[in-house]
C-alpha cells in the first residue's frame, strides 16, 4: 500500500512539472512572437498572464499534494511542500501589486517585487525538495535536478534541472514499480503436485 501512496505522489510531482513546462512553452512562444513581429497586444498578454497564473497554482497545488505525502511517508520532501505554500503567497501578492500598480504606480510595484521575492525563496525550497526526495531514494539524476532547480539566477539552469527533477522521478516510479513485482506474494507461485 506505501508504494501505492508513493507512486501517487510521485505522480502528482510529474504533473506538477508538466504544468511548469507548459507555462514556460506558451510564454516563450508569446514573447518571441512579439519580439520578432514588434507588437504585442494588451488582450493578449492579459490572457497569457491568466493561463500562466491558472497553470502555476495547478503546478504548486500537485507540487505541495506530493512532496506533503512523501515528507509524512519519511521520503523527503518537506522544505518542498513549504516552497510550494510559500509561492503560492507570493504569487498571491505579486498579483496584488500589479492590480494595485493601477492606482499607486510606486507602491503597487514594491508590493509585486516583494510577491516575487517570496516566489524566488519559494522555488529554492521547491528544488531543496526535489534534492531531499532524490537523496531518500539514492537517485542522482532527482538530487542534480533539485540543485539546479534551486539555482534560479544561473540561466537555462533551472530549466535544466526540472528536466532533470522529470527524469528522476520517472526512474524512482521504474524502481518502486519493479520492487513491486519482486516482492514475495505479488505473483501467485505454483504448488508443487501432491502425492
Amino acid at each position: 500500500m506505501s508504494n501505492r501512496g508513493e507512486l501517487e505522489s510521485l505522480g502528482d510531482l510529474k504533473r506538477g512539472l508538466i504544468y511548469i513546462f507548459i507555462s514556460d512553452v506558451l510564454s516563450s512562444i508569446f514573447y518571441v512572437s512579439s519580439f520578432i513581429t514588434h507588437s504585442a497586444s494588451l488582450i493578449a498578454e492579459v490572457v497569457l498572464l491568466l493561463v500562466d497564473l491558472v497553470l502555476a497554482v495547478m503546478a504548486l497545488i500537485n507540487l505541495r499534494r506530493g512532496f506533503t505525502t512523501l515528507s509524512s511517508m519519511g521520503k523527503g520532501g518537506s522544505l518542498g511542500a513549504s516552497g510550494a505554500l510559500v509561492s503560492v503567497v507570493g504569487l498571491a501578492i505579486t498579483l496584488l501589486g500589479i492590480l494595485l500598480m493601477f492606482v499607486v504606480l510606486l507602491g503597487g510595484a514594491v508590493v509585486a517585487i516583494l510577491g516575487l521575492i517570496i516566489v524566488i525563496v519559494g522555488s529554492v525550497l521547491i528544488g531543496v525538495g526535489f534534492y531531499s526526495v532524490g537523496s531518500a531514494y539514492n537517485n542522482s539524476t532527482l538530487k542534480i535536478g533539485g540543485v539546479f532547480t534551486a539555482l534560479l539566477f544561473v540561466p537555462f539552469l533551472p530549466l535544466v534541472g526540472l528536466i532533470l527533477d522529470y527524469i528522476g522521478l520517472g526512474e524512482v516510479e521504474g524502481q518502486l514499480r519493479a520492487s513491486q513485482v519482486s516482492q514475495p506474494g505479488a505473483a501467485p507461485t505454483a504448488s508443487p503436485p501432491t502425492l
